[in-house]
């Protein structure tokens, strides 16, 4: 099996999810397998990885002439048969994905969310994603969607025939091995959050809960992983009483993230959607409990290792706070469960997945 990878996310993404995905792929796949990647005009470094190939285009001066130039390189690259499937790293109509419909290249692609669809108002910018995820899915011989809850948005929105999709959930790379280090964690008990803030994610309905779950200075804080606060959510904070007991960690690295989850009472992940759910996986894995809305996908990872709540209803995620904070014996119990229900994800089976996919478009 030879696959070409379009590099596109290694263009804008120094490290996010997508990266990930496809890191752990290239790792799982590249021992066994031909795989190569394609980047044009690189503009983020990207370390050498063993087995895997790279083609890189670099534009010149004048502009103009490059860009007309590299369809000519790219029929070169793909013209000599050397590729059995292109696989986009996201959602781009590139000169490569043109240069695969000419070639009659079998193209997989991965669809993340259907979050932009669903939300067009609340998910940040929208026209673009959504323009090129209608350019490109008729090209796709065939489609991964990361979560049934995201197969089901595709074939409703987008209308794309149930055989031509495949379901593959994702994995973890964190555990709680990773979080022995000595990191800084809330002094106090404290529930985590970690994600974006963005309005479908729910944050501002999870601060008005806590607000009216704990109001002694005694009892748990929230911690908040993602992007530094604002200032309108500083002034947001204030306004329901909480100031001094909302601390933000930006951005932590893989081990101090993992100490974060292994400390915490739970992870509370209140979105009104999700392709998939990283966070409740990681938490599962880092051995805390988690308290997660009822939403599109999160009930496919959760499952019963933890509480899973309408995320509209402030009262019932007042309870649960209250509920985990004070009930040790139950917290006990979602993590042991969780530390089975994490067992049925793995970059390994996602890799032995995709590999059947690659398999039913490449031969």
């Amino acid at each position: 099996m030879r696959v070409l990878y379009d590099g596109a996310i290694y263009n804008f993404q120094s490290h996010g999810g997508i990266r990930r995905y496809f890191d752990n792929l290239f790792k799982q796949l590249a021992a066994d397998y031909s795989l190569s990647l394609y980047r044009c005009h690189p503009q983020i470094p990207l370390a050498r990885r063993p087995h895997l190939r790279q083609y890189t285009y670099r534009y010149f001066r004048p502009r103009r002439l490059s860009s007309a130039l590299e369809p000519f390189f790219l029929r070169g690259l793909l013209g000599t048969g050397r590729f059995d499937l292109l696989h986009p790293t996201y959602y781009s109509y590139s000169p490569l994905i043109a240069a695969a419909g000419r070639e009659r290249l079998p193209i997989v692609l991965t669809v993340w969310d259907l979050i932009h669809e669903r939300f067009p108002d609340q998910a940040g910018p929208t026209a673009d994603t959504v323009a090129l995820k209608q350019k490109i899915l008729p090209l796709a011989q065939r489609i991964i969607c990361i979560s049934e809850s995201t197969k089901a948005d595709l074939i409703e929105i987008y209308k794309i025939p149930e055989k031509k999709i495949s379901v593959t959930y994702l994995a973890t790379d964190l555990n709680a091995a990773l979080a022995l280090g000595d990191e800084p964690v809330p002094e106090r008990p404290y529930f985590l959050y970690v994600g974006s803030r963005l309005a479908y994610k729910n944050f501002d309905r999870l601060l008005v809960a806590f607000a009216q779950a704990f109001s002694a200075k005694s009892d748990p804080v929230l911690c908040v992983v993602g992007a530094p606060a604002q200032p309108a959510e500083q002034e947001r904070i204030a306004a329901l009483g909480l100031t001094g007991r909302v601390e933000f960690y930006p951005y932590p690295d893989d081990r101090h993230l993992a100490k974060l989850y292994h400390r915490s009472l739970a992870l509370v992940y209140p979105s009104l959607y999700e392709g998939f759910g990283i966070p409740p996986l990681e938490a599962m894995a880092c051995e805390t409990a988690v308290i997660a809305s009822n939403r599109s996908s999160l009930p496919e990872v959760v499952g019963d290792a933890g509480i899973l709540i309408n995320p509209l209803d402030i009262a019932e995620w007042t309870d649960a706070l209250r509920q985990l904070a004070t009930n040790p014996q139950e917290r006990t119990k979602l993590i042991e469960r969780g530390s089975e229900r994490v067992k049925h994800f793995s970059w390994q089976k996602t890799a032995a997945q995709t590999l059947a996919v690659y398999q039913l478009v490449g031969g």
